[in-house]
C-alpha cells in the first residue's frame, strides 16, 4: 500500500493533509459535451480492452466533439486519463462518504464495503481502476500521482469509519481481492472474510 517502509500508522497522520496536484473532477461543470461522456465511459476508449489504443480523435468522436477541442480541455493524452482517474476517485469518496453516514457505528466500513461491491460491478469503473494501478506500476510520474489518490482514500476511510490500521490494511485487501474477482467473474463469499 504505501512505497517507503514507514507503517501505515506513521504515514495516517499525514494522510489528512495530502496535498493533490489535481483536484478531483465535477463533472457536472464541464462543458455538457464532454461532462456525460466523461461520466459514461470512466476510460479513454469504447472498450476495456483497447484502453491502451485509445485516441484523442476516438475520445472527441465518443464525445461528439472535435479533437482540437479534447486536446484544448485537456492538452495531453494522459490529463485526460488523470481527469477520468480522479472522477473514478471522486465516485470513490462519495460512495464511501454515503455509505457511512447511513450506517450505524461499528458498521461503516461493513456498510462502505458492500457499497464498493455495488459499484465494481460497473465493469467501465473496475477496468478504470486496474488500468490506472498497471499504468502506476510503469509509469513512475503516475505513480506518485496514485500514491496520492490511494492515501487520500485511506485518510478518508478512516476519517469517516474511525477504523484501526489493522482494519484499514483488511478492508482495503478485501477491496482489492474484490476487484480481481469481478474482473475474473468469480463469486466468493466476501462476509466469511471479515
Amino acid at each position: 500500500m504505501v512505497t517507503s517502509p514507514t507503517s501505515l500508522s506513521e504515514r495516517s497522520s499525514s494522510w489528512s493533509s495530502v496535498v493533490i496536484s489535481r483536484a478531483p473532477v465535477d463533472p457536472s461543470g464541464w462543458p455538457s459535451a464532454i461532462a456525460p461522456p466523461l461520466t459514461f465511459t470512466r476510460s479513454m476508449s469504447g472498450s476495456s480492452s483497447r484502453r491502451q489504443a485509445a485516441t484523442t480523435d476516438a475520445i472527441a468522436r465518443r464525445a461528439g466533439v472535435s479533437q482540437p477541442y479534447v486536446v484544448r480541455l485537456f492538452g495531453t493524452k494522459q490529463a485526460l486519463f488523470l481527469a477520468v482517474a480522479d472522477d473514478c476517485f471522486a465516485q470513490l469518496h462519495a460512495v464511501f462518504t454515503a455509505a457511512a453516514e447511513g450506517a450505524p457505528p461499528g458498521r461503516k466500513l461493513d456498510a462502505m464495503g458492500e457499497a464498493y461491491r455495488e459499484l465494481v460491478a460497473d465493469r467501465e469503473i473496475l477496468a478504470l481502476q486496474l488500468h490506472f494501478f498497471a499504468a502506476c506500476a510503469a509509469d513512475p510520474s503516475l505513480r506518485e500521482i496514485g500514491h496520492q489518490r490511494f492515501a487520500a482514500l485511506i485518510a478518508h476511510e478512516q476519517a469517516l469509519s474511525g477504523a484501526s490500521e489493522g482494519e484499514l490494511i483488511r478492508f482495503n485487501a478485501l477491496g482489492m481481492l474484490i476487484n480481481v474477482a469481478t474482473a475474473l467473474g468469480l463469486e466468493l463469499d466476501y462476509d466469511s472474510a471479515t
